[in-house]
């Protein structure tokens, strides 16, 4: 865990929730933490688009967190998770829509999920209503696919930790 100088208590770590609200504002250029099994997702040193799952992908903000807090138990529901790695990737590099092969739009959002012991928890999420609509769509094969090899490309120029 990344104790940050003034957090001598691990209670009290900068991860943990400690009464903070969810943050609604990201920003293009900020960074989102993923992490993954390189064993089952990463091939020939390429990351495999299946590494992105539906629904509710979970990433850690980089506004709150630095890359390796998403290995935490504290932000792995107490599992750890040896071996695993972290792919960074900005927000803007989402898609903010696609449009299925019957012609509905697809929305895809972050919302910023603090746990207890991990506030930097965001989840991407997806709808045909977008970012004011509470409910979850799982978008057609299609779409998912599309949104999984978007993000994949992305991460082909980003750095692996």
């Amino acid at each position: 865990m990344n104790i940050f100088p003034g957090s001598p208590d691990p209670d009290q770590s900068p991860i943990h929730l400690n009464g903070r609200l969810a943050d609604p504002v990201f920003e293009n250029d900020e960074l989102l933490y993923r992490r993954f099994d390189p064993k089952r997702f990463l091939l020939n040193g390429i990351l495999s688009p299946l590494a992105f799952n539906f629904p509710r992908q979970s990433v850690n903000r980089g506004k709150f967190s630095v890359p390796g807090d998403v290995l935490e138990p504290d932000c792995c529901d107490g599992i750890q998770l040896t071996g695993w790695q972290v792919v960074a990737l900005l927000v803007g590099d989402m898609p903010q829509r696609l449009i299925s092969g019957d012609n509905r739009e697809f929305h895809f959002f972050l919302r910023h999920m603090p746990v207890p012991r991990c506030y930097a928890h965001s989840e991407m999420r997806c709808n045909q209503g977008g970012q004011d609509v509470e409910v979850y769509e799982e978008p057609p094969k299609k779409v998912r696919d599309e949104f999984r090899m978007t993000l994949a490309r992305k991460c082909a120029r980003c750095r692996l930790t």
